[in-house]
């Protein structure tokens, strides 16, 4: 919110906020309480199970992503325009272009204790950095290029998605590798820290 107040004024930041604040909050709230259920049931399963498990996890909530998601993507200026009134139209155009990152971070916020069960915390990091370069190079090729506000934001949007899916492919490996290692390869020992 505050780059965009910096390159596009308030009114612009105003709209951006409004629409990633309604996004996050159910998708926040889900994903997070999804999130301990998963992480409850992983401590109680070999490998293949955890693979198991993830999948599913992940195919249920891609779909319920995308039949929340779907009228957004669609319809969103109209429903912002009829809910909230039609200076809040551009919020919902925004909200279009924010469903991409908040998809993925529905689908993979609910799994992310998976790296941490095997150990694997560095690709935790990598997959934040990537989150990060993408914040910082959408918002400096808007400013360097003098984009609209809208591309800037799909730019970053598009960006943190992949970030995310860098981090469903990172786990998805470390699962199929210690299911192949058979039943030594199975999540890492708790740190008795």
């Amino acid at each position: 919110a505050m780059l965009m107040a910096i390159l596009y004024g308030p009114a612009v930041a105003g709209w951006f906020t409004f629409g990633q604040r309604l996004l996050e909050l159910p998708v926040g709230l889900l994903s997070v309480s999804a999130g301990s259920v998963y992480l409850g049931e992983l401590r109680s399963r070999d490998a293949d199970g955890i693979r198991r498990l993830f999948t599913r996890t992940v195919r249920r909530f891609l779909v319920l992503g995308l039949l929340g998601m779907l009228p957004l993507l669609l319809l969103g200026p109209q429903l912002f325009a009829l809910v909230f009134g039609e200076p809040w139209r551009m919020a919902g155009v925004m909200v279009q272009y924010l469903v991409p990152v908040q998809l993925a971070r529905f689908v993979v916020l609910p799994v992310t204790q998976t790296l941490n069960l095997f150990g694997r915390q560095e690709l935790h990091l990598v997959s934040a950095m990537l989150n990060l370069a993408a914040l910082g190079l959408s918002f400096a090729l808007g400013w360097w290029q003098e984009l609209s506000p809208l591309v800037t934001l799909l730019l970053f949007s598009l960006g943190s998605a992949a970030a995310y899916l860098v981090y469903l492919g990172a786990a998805w490996r470390v699962i199929r590798h210690a299911v192949a290692a058979g039943p030594g390869g199975g999540p890492a020992p708790p740190d008795p820290s």
